[in-house]
């Protein structure tokens, strides 16, 4: 490199707890594992839905297992945590234009929020 020192900077292990906004960063990346495994899960759902009355009564035997109801309550939790993160970075990263003008970071997230109870509610009626 032609005698040019290159910076190198040591990053430790722990550097996403040394900033509170880092560590929000974290936690919404880690929570899209639990995304991952809602979605997991409920194309197992279907499979035993698909695979008959004595597989699904099965599943959910599993399902309502103490060990396997306590896990599910910490998925929840993550996947709303996600949930509320990704809406509240989406104004950052989307700025649709209407007419011209950008629309305003709260009517984005108000139309993320507005569609999540949307699709929440038909999917309360389907299933109810």
């Amino acid at each position: 490199m032609n005698g040019a020192k290159r910076l190198h900077r040591k990053i430790p292990g722990w550097w996403v707890f040394t900033k509170g906004t880092w560590f929000v960063f974290f936690l919404r990346e880690i929570t899209s594992l639990f995304v991952a495994y809602f979605a997991i899960l409920f194309v197992f759902y279907i499979r035993a839905v698909a695979d008959g009355p004595g597989s699904y009564q099965a599943f959910v035997a599993w399902l309502r297992r103490p060990g396997t109801t306590a896990f599910h309550c910490l998925v929840f939790v993550a996947v709303c945590w996600h949930t509320v993160t990704w809406f509240l970075a989406a104004p950052k990263a989307v700025r649709p234009r209407v007419a011209g003008k950008a629309v305003p970071p709260s009517a984005v997230l108000a139309g993320h929020y507005a569609l999540w109870l949307v699709v929440s509610a038909a999917l309360w009626w389907v299933l109810s």
